[in-house]
């Protein structure tokens, strides 16, 4: 009970949840950071939904989700367990009803959220909205979204994310276990970015740069050089020159330039702080 006040509390004061028994456009919650609503064709709903919304959390390797029914039980759960839930019983103690909630607002406000406050999926069910917070989780509804029936809201209160925000969803999608990251999609990420960058956007480019540069080799010198050089801000003095001398060294310590190992525990410590 005391876990399940704190959750409510944080949403009804940070994400300034507002409930209403009605069809009328209105803000009826405020999520952190990039967020999207979209409008739900309810006939496209179901098991399937269902499945293919869990399915979304176990790609991002959610442990542990909140399961949360507005005025009703809370749960948590994790998505790899979903197909074990017992979705409706009797709870003798309390001489009543369970029931587990559906994904998309199938009758009231259905919200789930991970336990780290990273991802989260809200529905509205007069509104027929869903609210979804977290980049790579957007990235996941938006790639399915014409089966899940859904379209971006007219009026979604999208925000876009800050410089620092960007930084921490990379970290947040990553991590530090370079053997399980694709260089190719951090390739991708820096020529998107050189190519239409967001402004004051240098600390997010660093850190791109600087996981290149962990995965890296010679070959990848002349992309760093162009994120270092050829964007017209402050992006040149951010990027590390000893990142490309050390690509271009192999990595040995020498006069100017500390040995691989010692720039990648660097870049490790001081993005995980």
């Amino acid at each position: 009970k005391e876990t399940e006040n704190k959750v409510w509390d944080r949403i009804n004061k940070e994400f300034k949840f507002n409930p209403k028994y009605t069809d009328s456009e209105y803000q009826w919650i405020e999520l952190p950071g990039f967020y999207k609503i979209y409008q739900l064709d309810f006939s496209t709903t179901g098991t399937h939904w269902d499945r293919l919304v869990n399915s979304l959390f176990v790609q991002l390797n959610v442990p542990e989700l909140y399961a949360l029914d507005w005025q009703h039980d809370s749960f948590v759960f994790s998505p790899r367990d979903y197909y074990k839930i017992v979705r409706e019983y009797h709870d003798a103690i309390r001489d009543c009803n369970v029931y587990f909630p559906h994904y998309y607002p199938g009758g009231d406000y259905y919200f789930f959220v991970d336990t780290k406050w990273h991802f989260g999926i809200f529905g509205h069910p007069w509104l027929k909205q869903i609210a979804v917070f977290g980049a790579k989780l957007i990235e996941l509804v938006d790639k399915h979204a014409e089966i899940l029936g859904l379209s971006q809201n007219a009026e979604s209160e999208s925000v876009e994310m800050t410089n620092e925000e960007r930084a921490d969803a990379l970290v947040e999608e990553f991590g530090f276990d370079f053997d399980k990251i694709d260089k190719n999609r951090i390739v991708q990420l820096i020529e998107k970015e050189i190519s239409d960058f967001q402004e004051g956007s240098s600390e997010y480019i660093r850190l791109l740069c600087g996981y290149l540069y962990c995965l890296g080799d010679k070959s990848d010198i002349e992309l760093i050089k162009r994120a270092k050089y050829g964007i017209d801000f402050d992006v040149g003095c951010m990027i590390d020159q000893e990142w490309i001398d050390s690509l271009a060294n192999g990595g040995v310590a020498d006069s100017s330039t500390r040995a691989r190992e010692a720039l990648v525990a660097d870049f490790v410590r001081y993005y995980s702080n």
